[in-house]
């Protein structure tokens, strides 16, 4: 008897399975081409685990820049080329401005996708943003109150530095400390010393959360999340500490709340949503303080882990290429003299301007970006595109696509240089680190301005030598697109 119970169960199960597997294959037709899938896993077998935007990326070598594969069942269309990039974020930028609402990642780091990033192109999502941009613009006007923080975090970063005595050493932790205390002290209004035991939560949370890889199959095959998984387990880990956090300093805020005296970012989030609802009587209900704290996450989240690994990569890029280093030294001396650089500094240093630049096209940080959703039936690149299909961005494709890029590999400033040795436009380049159109990231100034004030004073201070083998420019795939382990060695100027 349990005998025929087992077997009935199992052979409901496969029927099941292979049920759906036939309906998808059916459905394939209204895609765009890509890979047969397989039955359950489908085309999981041609993904990497640590390299996906790689092998996204070859497969469009086969099936063209707009193609498809699936995660289970589920078919997700990839974008490859700038072109239809452009097409899909721009010019058919309401079509694409959803998010897709079933992966699991988005939904457990947005606490429901009620954060800015995650959300769906809802009316609650135009509020945070409308919010978000608000507060941004108030607090960041002038951006001295920015600058200030990022000085005072340069200055403990060199005094951690110069504790280095020389030796050789993994930038990234330093790095990661300083980029946290910046993000801590515009929203909470606070530094942290290194031992302080809430400031090692913070770190410990970061770095759980973006241990965790999003294109991992899954966030995308819902039975997986019922199997052990020790990844999972730390994210969730992670986002428990991260909301404990968030909704204290919320609630604190609130409670000591002085619209006459505004002390941080936080401050500005609450002022903006009191001052937007009586405005607009219908914002009093679509912003809740989850949807306030999750705002506070996105700028957390994407203000840290993606300009420390900025900055790390950076740190690799100039171990590899000693020359790029001297040319931005000719080049400040030559401009400023031999004072410490400043924000005032920006628009007057070409070379160095253009070294980030070309720093963040080939460290591609938010290699696969987040995912967006088609809000209805559409088409790129002239392919059909479903309602409701899930659609990925292979920036890192973008940015070194050899089409587009002469030495995609090789880092090279020169290319973002007019022959005056000015900056070029960047709106006509295969180059969209921070997106573009409706959901383009709302920390893409502070991102920008943050690489721009690090990285001028502390080349101002050191040259970055490699210390022992030069660093391994392969990146390995989590949250963000990181540099593998690798030690520098600094010689103060």
């Amino acid at each position: 008897m349990i005998l025929e119970i087992l077997f009935t169960l199992f052979a409901a199960t496969v029927g099941y399975i292979l049920v759906g597997y036939f309906i998808h294959l059916l459905r394939l037709k209204e895609y765009p081409p890509g890979p047969c899938p397989l039955p359950l896993i489908g085309n999981l077998h041609l993904i990497s685990s640590s390299q996906s935007y790689k092998s996204l990326n070859k497969l469009a070598k086969t099936y063209g820049p707009v193609m498809s594969f699936s995660f289970g069942t589920q078919r997700i269309v990839v974008i490859q080329g700038i072109k239809e990039a452009k097409e899909m974020l721009v010019t058919k930028g309401q079509l694409f401005a959803g998010r897709p609402q079933d992966d699991l990642t988005g939904q457990l780091i947005s606490n429901g996708h009620k954060d800015i990033a995650f959300s769906d192109y809802t009316s609650t999502l135009k509020a945070m943003r409308k919010i978000a941009h608000g507060a941004l613009k108030a607090y960041g006007d002038g951006l001295v109150k920015l600058e200030q923080s990022v000085l005072e975090e340069a200055d403990a970063l060199f005094k951690r530095f110069d504790k280095k005595n020389g030796e050789g050493f993994d930038p990234m932790p330093d790095l990661c400390l300083s980029v946290v205390n910046v993000i801590c002290a515009i929203i909470f209004g606070k530094r942290y010393s290194d031992d302080d035991e809430e400031f090692q939560r913070i770190l410990n949370a970061i770095t759980l959360i973006f241990s965790f890889d999003m294109s991992a199959p899954v966030s995308h095959i819902p039975l997986l999340k019922y199997l052990p998984s020790s990844a999972l387990a730390d994210l969730k880990r992670g986002i428990k500490m991260r909301d404990n956090i968030l909704a204290r300093v919320v609630t604190e805020h609130k409670e000591s709340f002085d619209p006459e005296t505004l002390r941080d970012f936080t401050d500005f989030i609450i002022n903006e949503t009191k001052k937007q609802a009586l405005e607009d009587k219908t914002m009093q209900n679509l912003v809740d303080d989850v949807n306030l704290q999750q705002i506070l996450s996105d700028l957390f989240m994407a203000g840290v882990e993606t300009t420390a690994t900025m900055l790390t990569w950076t740190f690799a890029f100039l171990a590899t290429y000693p020359d790029v280093q001297r040319r931005v030294a000719e080049e400040r001396r030559k401009i400023i003299g031999d004072r410490m650089p400043r924000l005032s500094d920006r628009g007057s240093l070409p070379y160095f301007e253009a070294m980030i630049l070309e720093a963040l096209r080939m460290g591609s940080v938010a290699a696969l970006a987040v995912p967006h959703k088609t809000l209805q039936n559409t088409e790129c690149g002239g392919h059909k595109i479903p309602a409701g299909t899930q659609i990925w961005y292979n920036i890192w494709a973008l940015h070194y696509d050899e089409k587009e890029w002469k030495e995609p590999l090789r880092f090279n400033p020169e290319r973002f240089l007019d022959k005056e040795g000015k900056l070029v436009r960047t709106t006509d380049q295969s180059f969209l680190p921070f997106g573009a159109g409706r959901r383009v990231c709302i920390g893409e100034a502070l991102a920008r301005m943050e690489l721009f004030v690090f990285l001028s004073n502390i080349l101002w201070k050191y040259d970055i030598l490699p210390h022992g083998d030069l660093p391994d420019l392969e990146g390995v795939m989590s949250l963000v697109l990181k540099p593998k382990p690798f030690k520098v060695k600094l010689s103060p100027h």
